[in-house]
């Protein structure tokens, strides 16, 4: 094997096979050659190693995600203009004789300043907006929005996912107590769903034979 790569490589060179006729000038070529195939190989798997995937894959992606950044930054634009202008229009309403136009004015602006925001954030805090999955260390991160529309990131594993047996409305999965809600439809490898949610484990009969076991006793 070596001997046809060195020859190979003469050649290459233009280096006829036969000027090569001591056993001491075959040695040198042998280890020339041994250098410059390992130094290839180490090219190689310096290459390999140098992209391999590090960088997070996007597994699922939110289809509502810019309707409910969209309201929920109009929400806060009106909230922060709502505090602004609450003060001008209470001293407006206070000149007006009429008590319950003042409670009225001030008791709409008030649910459009403080409790509209607070009803959207409750709605769509557990609503996964992007969920990426890193191969090298095999973990998922969910993103979400938090109340200030900051992208807030929880980063699992698959392990660490519980499914209850109930689910909420807003609510598909738990990640160490935060309940997280996803589309299955909208998931770009379904494999990924499957595993966040336990399906590729093996089912536990525990339960339905201990119900039996309990049925029998009874009877």
């Amino acid at each position: 094997m070596y001997q046809q790569c060195s020859k190979e490589i003469l050649r290459t060179l233009n280096i006829p096979w036969e000027c090569i006729t001591s056993s001491a000038n075959f040695a040198n070529l042998m280890h020339i050659d041994s250098q410059i195939c390992a130094s290839h190989v180490s090219s190689l798997h310096f290459r390999h190693s140098s992209t391999a995937p590090s960088q997070d894959l996007q597994v699922y992606h939110g289809q509502l995600t810019s309707q409910i950044r969209a309201v929920k930054l109009f929400s806060l634009t009106s909230s922060v203009g709502g505090i602004v202008a609450l003060p001008i229009l209470a001293n407006e309403a206070s000149r007006l004789d009429n008590v319950a136009l003042v409670l009225g004015i001030s008791t709409t602006l008030g649910v459009f300043t403080f409790l509209t925001p607070f009803m959207l954030h409750f709605i769509t805090k557990n609503y996964v907006t992007e969920l990426l999955y890193n191969p090298q260390t095999d973990k998922y991160t969910a993103i979400v929005y938090n109340f200030f529309l900051r992208r807030k990131l929880v980063t699992f594993h698959a392990d660490q996912v519980t499914v209850p047996n109930v689910p909420g409305i807003f609510t598909t999965f738990k990640v160490n107590g935060l309940p997280l809600f996803v589309d299955p439809s909208l998931f770009k490898e379904p494999a990924h769903y499957a595993r966040i949610m336990g399906y590729d484990k093996p089912l536990d009969y525990k339960l339905n034979k201990a119900t039996e076991d309990k049925g029998g006793t009874d009877k």
